[in-house]
């Protein structure tokens, strides 16, 4: 007995921001994220999520996001206005190459949807390495050439 609770005291506990949310979620077309296909670096930039449920059926929504130079996701509850919540990641407070992040919606009661997610319902996390602009417009201008 003694030894299973110096195995429990001691034990590390789990941090539910350091994993994901294990899935399945339930997929909806009411959760609508389009990622930005090229994220600059140094460039401030709006996450936004719009949901399509009744207001007052909406209990949270949260953005999960983390940094390479992040061990953890931290989570963000967003203000929403008429069905559009939106983040506003600034480099300066979160400095980093690439950023990794998700949504997560909570409706009353007890209902839980996620975005973006993988074909069997787990979360897929939105990455993106952030891109010297410079360096890339010089490649697309290359590019048409």
């Amino acid at each position: 007995m003694f030894a299973l609770l110096t195995v429990l005291l001691i034990a590390p506990r789990p941090d539910s921001t350091a994993l994901m949310p294990p899935g399945p979620f339930m997929q909806t077309i009411r959760i609508i994220h389009q990622p930005e296909e090229i994220m600059f670096m140094n460039r401030p930039y709006n996450l936004e999520l719009f949901v399509n449920f009744p207001s007052d059926s909406v209990e949270s929504v949260s953005l999960f996001i983390r940094t390479d130079n992040m061990t953890r996701y931290q989570e963000f509850l967003l203000p929403g206005v008429r069905g559009r919540y939106t983040f506003r990641y600034d480099p300066v407070k979160m400095p980093g190459k690439s950023i990794r992040y998700f949504f997560v919606v909570r409706l009353k009661p007890f209902a839980l949807f996620a975005t973006p997610l993988n074909e069997d319902g787990s979360i897929r996390p939105v990455e993106r390495t952030f891109v010297d602009p410079v360096a890339y417009y010089k490649w697309k201008r290359a590019q048409n050439r």
